[in-house]
């Protein structure tokens, strides 16, 4: 990510967004101050979703894993936190972009939203303003990482047109993702929703019907 312009995308942007439920939720940048939302939200994870979240069984954060979190660059690592439209300290989901080592047009992302926030649109809103920031910061590509031992996942990735990487690590394959240039409203659906049918678009589909969930594995920890 070595665009220096984040475009509209940067810590003075917020957008407000109303959901299928009529309530609210503002958009904005994570910064350093809201260390305590963020450790207030991942004690609020289920044991699963932290599961699924971090690759691996996690019922804390050390102080290094909550810096790398929290403490971001906001070019080569950023975050949109979402936060309840009445109550601004309170997060309900994040969204994450993590430049790969060595790849500078290459990221991993990340969406995660509270369980008790889920089915209202949140995680499509978010993945969608992520890929936008994204793409502002240079990044081109997202490759993300899903557990592999679900065969009907696989067969629905083949058929979609996803390309897919031998696994680096045993029961993980590697999904590489080419961004959308642009995307617009839908105003009949009051979704953002994008007119390039990428392999990135159609998997954002399948993982809003829940039938795709997708992994990543480089924020796990505080490299």
């Amino acid at each position: 990510m070595h665009a220096p312009d984040p475009g509209k995308f940067d810590l003075d942007w917020h957008e407000r967004v109303r959901l299928r439920n009529g309530q609210h939720v503002t958009l904005r940048l994570l910064q350093p101050s809201d260390r305590e939302m963020y450790l207030q939200g991942f004690a609020k994870m289920s044991a699963e979703a932290r599961y699924h979240r971090f690759f691996e069984p996690k019922d804390h954060l050390t102080p290094a894993e909550v810096h790398y979190l929290v403490d971001l660059d906001q070019v080569h690592h950023f975050a949109i936190v979402a936060s309840h439209g009445h109550d601004p300290a309170e997060g309900v989901g994040l969204a994450r972009c993590v430049e790969i080592p060595g790849s500078p047009h290459v990221a991993e992302p990340a969406v995660t939203v509270l369980d008790d926030w889920q089915g209202l649109g949140i995680g499509r809103v978010l993945m969608r303003r992520l890929v936008e920031a994204a793409r502002a910061r240079g990044v081109e590509r997202f490759h993300v990482d899903i557990l592999d031992g679900n065969s009907p996942m696989l067969s629905l990735l083949d058929e979609v047109g996803v390309e897919l990487f031998p696994a680096r690590e045993q029961g993980v394959m590697t999904i590489d993702l080419p961004l959308p240039d642009a995307l617009s409203l839908d105003p009949r659906e009051g979704q953002h929703r994008a007119h390039d049918r990428s392999a990135l678009e159609r998997l954002l589909r399948l993982a809003a019907k829940g039938i795709v969930r997708v992994l990543p594995r480089s924020t796990r920890g505080s490299r």
